[in-house]
């Protein structure tokens, strides 16, 4: 009987011994899965909002780049009409000034041209080039151009120049005046000097003095024509490309 008892007890014993290690061992491993479960957890919370993150960022820069794109779209559009605008203007000076061969200043205009050519030359034997149907008025003036010249520069340093009689060059010529509607190459008047060969030019036609003094005043004619809508795109001179 007593025999029974031990062998009883020791069955208790074991049996608990069994279900303290069960509970060890169970919390051990909910000990582990939490923590597995809390780096899951952590690790998933941070994918999630780097995977947020990178999203906005994108949506952020998508945003940027349509707004560029819608910013580009009204500039050029607002270029463009600026441009059309500029060069409609030409297009009006260039027609009223076609016929100033028939103003009765336009060879006093050519004997100025030609004085201020020369004196930016400074060059001993000069060619003068003009329109072929402008010779008759040139070679009336090319003793009024050489004499005004040979003033000025006496007057101005004190010794008259060395200037050999102006020659009008006959193997070619400007191009023909302008006429509405043609997209011909035309000259609208004025010369061109040249010396030594063509290899020194001084271009003093019309047309270049046009595009000179529309470069030196287009911010003048873009204030007058535009205001200030278009003083954002003010230091753009021609039409962006797309």
């Amino acid at each position: 009987m007593a025999e029974d008892t031990q062998v009883k007890q020791m069955i208790e014993f074991i049996e608990l011994e069994a279900q303290e290690r069960v509970a060890e061992i169970r919390m051990k491993t909910d000990a582990e899965f939490e923590s597995q479960y809390q780096e899951y957890k952590r690790n998933l919370e941070k994918k999630l909002a780097d995977e947020f993150s990178a999203k906005r960022e994108q949506h952020r820069t998508e945003k940027l780049i349509r707004t560029s794109q819608q910013r580009q779209k009204v500039l050029y559009s607002m270029l463009q009409f600026r441009f059309q605008k500029l060069e409609e203007l030409k297009h009006d000076i260039i027609n009223k000034l076609s016929n100033i061969d028939k103003n009765p200043n336009y060879s006093k205009f050519l004997v100025n041209l030609i004085v201020q050519g020369l004196l930016r030359m400074q060059e001993e034997r000069v060619t003068v080039v003009c329109r072929e149907i402008d010779i008759p008025i040139v070679t009336k003036i090319l003793p009024e151009a050489a004499n005004l010249y040979k003033q000025l520069v006496e007057k101005a340093t004190g010794y008259k120049p060395s200037l050999e009689p102006l020659k009008i060059e006959t193997k070619r010529y400007l191009a023909s005046p302008y006429k509405e509607g043609s997209h011909a190459d035309f000259s609208l008047g004025g010369v061109e000097l040249t010396a030594r060969g063509n290899t020194i030019v001084c271009k003093n036609t019309i047309e270049s003095r046009l595009d000179i003094a529309f470069q030196y005043l287009k911010p003048t004619i873009r204030s007058e024509l535009f205001g200030s809508k278009l003083k954002a795109a003010s230091q753009h001179d021609s039409v962006p490309k797309q």
